[in-house]
């Protein structure tokens, strides 16, 4: 059974859509429902342009007139009023329907509240803007690949490899922006990740070896997302965090080394258990100090300067070290425990027999830098000065020989004097290798 014409209307009154019946005028004939604010009395035989918004009224008008005059379907989005203000959104579709009695044109206008919809495509744009924008913005290389894998969007140029510009690499093969003997390899891994729809990850290397990158392929549906990462930085921190291992397992094997030749060979030359510990405590003493200037330098070497500071300062109180050099020499940091000693021996044997043994003792010590040698002179000036035992047992004096001549690969010679003593010995400032600790 055919609804009648009273539940037609009823119908159509109640659809969320907005119709409006005009005639050849734009003037309103009929609508299915009004603006709460409106009555028909309001706008019977009134033209539309009069509830127009001002800034769209010219435009929604031709747009009805072209419907009118061509009998042409017509579309238009226009703001609307809501709460008093344009702040609503609609869609508009202008519709020819059959003339009039007296043969003039007609149209209804079917109006659409598209607000909700236009909002959320507004917060859509802006949040695609911000998106790309961080995409834009990314270190990192980001591409999209089709089907074919060919390129459709790149983020900026491509980290390595091709030279070319974003624009002359965009619609093109990925594999023509590759190179290095595992290009093939890249390839077929790029194509197992669209066949299997399985995300993978390799890493490679620039043609020229100086950087390291990590790449990441994400199956997005029948496209290819890529992205790749500088990871130089990275890798370098990890070999040096592995080669510092390696040379911390080295140290500590030949600081143990020596720490046991030092024990046994102080133990075997004093006569009491006290003598003993004053003297293995100075030498461990002077060690520890070394390695405290080691660790605040991160192991990159220690100012000499800094050093004497550290190890003879607090025996014989603040020396003078008197050069013509306008830099302070930056130690190797293979040469700071060995040194350490050198100078621990050098400023207890002052304590205990030379210079700072006598009210009148003085010091004179004097370092220069030629062809990256070192030269360190070491001079005691004191009334009684006790004559080194060159020749005969003295493990102070052997230690030291050692250290310069073994760990440090110089020379020392020692040299007395009335009321003089010096110690001159050099060695090369270039970072070697330690070797094992030799039994003095």
């Amino acid at each position: 059974m055919k609804p009648n014409y009273e539940e037609l209307l009823g119908i159509v009154t109640h659809m969320p859509d907005y119709l409006v019946l005009v005639d050849h005028e734009i003037r309103y004939i009929w609508v299915n429902r009004l603006d709460p604010t409106l009555t028909w009395e309001d706008i019977q035989g009134r033209s539309v342009e009069e509830f127009l918004p001002p800034q769209e009224k010219k435009r929604i008008a031709t747009a009805i007139r072209k419907c009118l005059e061509n009998g042409t379907e017509e579309y238009y989005e226009a703001l609307g009023y809501g709460q008093g203000q344009y702040e609503t959104y609609y869609s508009c579709r202008v519709v020819p329907v059959p003339d009039d009695m007296n043969g003039n044109p007609r149209a209804l206008i079917v109006t659409r509240d598209e607000t909700n919809r236009r909002n959320a495509e507004l917060k859509l744009a802006e949040s695609e803007a911000r998106f790309r924008k961080l995409v834009e913005a990314s270190p990192s290389w980001i591409a999209l690949l089709d089907e074919n894998l060919n390129i459709t969007y790149m983020n900026h140029t491509p980290a390595d490899e091709t030279g070319l510009s974003k624009d002359q690499v965009i619609g093109n093969f990925i594999g023509d922006t590759l190179s290095g003997h595992d290009r093939e390899v890249r390839v077929d891994l790029i194509r197992q990740v669209a066949e299997t729809q399985k995300p993978a990850r390799y890493d490679s290397k620039s043609p020229d070896g100086l950087k390291q990158y990590s790449v990441d392929l994400v199956p997005i549906k029948e496209e290819i997302l890529i992205i790749t990462r500088d990871t130089s930085e990275q890798f370098r921190e990890a070999q040096n965090r592995e080669n510092m291992l390696k040379e911390l397992d080295h140290r500590v094997k030949n600081t143990l080394g020596l720490v046991l030749a030092i024990a046994n060979q102080t133990a075997n030359r004093v006569e009491d258990l006290e003598t003993f510990r004053q003297t293995f405590t100075g030498r461990i003493e002077s060690m520890a100090r070394a390695h405290e200037s080691l660790a605040a330098a991160e192991w990159r070497g220690v100012h000499l300067q800094e050093l004497f500071h550290r190890i003879a300062f607090p025996l014989v109180g603040p020396i003078k070290l008197n050069t013509e050099e306008k830099a302070d020499p930056l130690l190797p940091s293979s040469s700071i425990t060995p040194l350490s000693l050198v100078i621990n021996e050098l400023s207890t044997n002052a304590v205990k027999h030379g210079a700072a043994s006598h009210p009148d003792g003085s010091f004179k010590i004097t370092y220069r830098v030629k062809d990256k040698i070192l030269t360190i002179n070491w001079q005691e000036l004191s009334p009684g000065i006790h004559e080194p035992d060159i020749q005969g047992n003295s493990f102070g004096l052997k230690l030291m020989q050692g250290l310069i001549e073994h760990d440090l690969g110089g020379s020392m010679h020692t040299s007395w004097g009335t009321e003089t003593l010096c110690h001159e010995f050099s060695f090369s400032l270039s970072e070697s290798p330690d070797h094992e600790t030799e039994n003095f």
